[in-house]
């Protein structure tokens, strides 16, 4: 859970660039805050796991490998949800 935290800070800081309402400025800053993220998931984890670091590289690219099977299998999900008949009525007014 440490390292959850420890390595999703960045993730968290950069919904503060929200505030600007420029969808080109807050791609940017997700976009730096992911790959920082990524990479203190890889500096991290030798630590947490007591590995070397050659084998940090082989658990970091798995974890964010779920993480993105994670975030495909959410939105087919709700692909297949709204599809059946659970999508969202916009109502004007």
């Amino acid at each position: 859970i440490a390292l959850a935290a420890y390595s999703c800070t960045p993730l968290f800081l950069a919904g503060i660039a929200l505030l600007n309402p420029e969808p080109i400025f807050n791609m940017a800053v997700y976009l730096i805050a992911a790959v920082y993220a990524g990479f203190l998931i890889y500096d991290g984890l030798p630590i947490v796991m007591g590995i070397s670091k050659e084998r940090a590289l082989l658990f970091s690219g798995a974890i964010l490998t779920v993480a993105l099977v994670y975030l495909v299998a959410t939105r087919v999900g709700t692909v297949v949800i709204w599809s059946i008949g659970f999508a969202p009525q916009f109502v004007s007014g």
